[in-house]
């Protein structure tokens, strides 16, 4: 089955391969090939021959990759030239519809930066609500060997927060109850991720709720390749976010935008923690504690 989304991009049954890593890799290879081609150089790039890892930098999600360098040791070029020219023919190249406003850089060193702005990342969190929570079986790596309570209890308590979230009026479920693995938000559509200012920036500013979102980005980037401790990082993320980030009472009151974006990543995670117990870990998906 492949669902054609509204942002224009064809999902398979394998929901990582809109894991954030992948895009910018593709778009890195993309931009490569053209270079190649202009200077008359053979070149084959698969993804995972381009390195690129997730900075943790307060407030911005910015991936960085040392691609020029390890290329311009192959093709004999200077590395901050060739930085350059790949930075300019990224920018320059049709805007990926998931990543419509990416911010590329090259480091005096470089390095070339890719960051995400606000309205990419919201859009990102959510294209994962408009996937369909069904996922059939498929190939999939071995199993990861771990006790798969925490996972569970995460996702368990995600659904029982989505449940008050739709008692109390602040999203509408398709099924309230959540005792089908395919539900879906129905209300607010689009979640509020994003403030009324200009430029709309991500209301999810906490830490707890930084880190929860870094956590979901990097399981997806390594999802093929996860190490046990690697699985356990979104249930981990999302305890300091329900501790720390609350959703009732006051919050409800004055920032109901606030609480709706704070559901809408629990909706998220949620989903990527099911995601995590049905294909790395092959266990039950619990939808009450």
């Amino acid at each position: 089955m492949i669902i054609n989304l509204d942002f224009g991009v064809e999902i398979g049954k394998d929901m990582t391969k809109i894991a954030i890593k992948m895009l910018l890799q593709d778009q890195i290879i993309r931009a490569i090939a053209v270079i190649a081609k202009r200077l008359n150089i053979e070149s084959t790039c698969s993804p995972q021959s381009i390195p690129l890892k997730l900075l943790t930098t307060p407030g911005k999600i910015t991936y960085q990759s040392a691609i020029a360098i390890k290329l311009s040791n192959q093709w004999q070029l200077n590395q901050i030239e060739l930085a350059a020219a790949l930075v300019a023919e990224i920018s320059q190249r049709t805007p990926n519809p998931i990543l419509p406003e990416l911010i590329v850089t090259a480091t005096p060193k470089g390095w070339i930066d890719l960051q995400l702005s606000d309205r990419d990342l919201a859009a990102w969190l959510q294209q994962w609500l408009a996937i369909p929570q069904e996922i059939s079986d498929i190939t999939q790596p071995s199993p990861i060997q771990i006790n798969p309570f925490p996972i569970q209890y995460a996702c368990a308590r995600c659904c029982s927060l989505l449940r008050l979230g739709h008692q109390e009026g602040l999203m509408q479920l398709s099924d309230p109850d959540l005792k089908v693995l395919n539900w879906q938000v129905i209300a607010p559509s689009p979640i509020p991720w994003l403030s009324h200012h200009e430029p709309p920036n991500l209301i999810l500013i906490h830490p707890q709720e930084q880190r929860l979102i870094a956590s979901l980005l990097q399981t997806l980037d390594e999802f093929n390749s996860l190490t046990p401790a690697g699985c356990l990082q979104i249930a981990t993320a999302f305890d300091g976010f329900h501790r720390y980030c609350r959703i009732w009472g006051e919050i409800k009151a004055i920032a109901p935008q606030l609480s709706q974006a704070r559901l809408g990543l629990v909706a998220v995670t949620q989903t990527i923690l099911k995601l995590l117990l049905q294909q790395r870990l092959n266990a039950f998906v619990p939808t009450e504690l």
